[in-house]
């Protein structure tokens, strides 16, 4: 178990992005909100296994479902957080399409 940032780090870097701390503007730019995405995808497996980090993703994901329904995002940013939110309620296991296009042969075979 690797872990190279304390909680409290963690928490601060997502509060900053997600809640605008000190900015005159409530709603968090667009890439703050993919930073966001990001950084939770890589580490969000490891803060789920804390009762502390399991409490702070799920007040991140509140806040991204709370943001995600603004209009002013744009539809990528919407798929993103929603990628996410499935990926947490998934247990972290992203989907994997191994299978590729089939041959015509082989779905006649089927």
């Amino acid at each position: 178990d690797r872990q190279l940032l304390s909680i409290k780090i963690i928490h601060g870097v997502l509060q900053e992005l997600l809640f605008c701390s000190g900015k005159s503007s409530s709603h968090p730019e667009e890439h703050f909100l993919e930073c966001v995405c990001t950084l939770i995808r890589g580490i969000g497996y490891t803060l789920d296994s804390t009762e502390a980090g399991k409490h702070m993703l799920t007040n991140c994901m509140g806040r991204l479902a709370e943001l995600r329904k603004i209009a002013e995002y744009s539809k990528r940013v919407s798929f993103v957080v929603q990628d996410l939110m499935d990926l947490r309620r998934d247990g972290w296991k992203a989907k994997v399409f191994l299978e590729g296009a089939k041959k015509v042969q082989d779905i006649h075979k089927a």
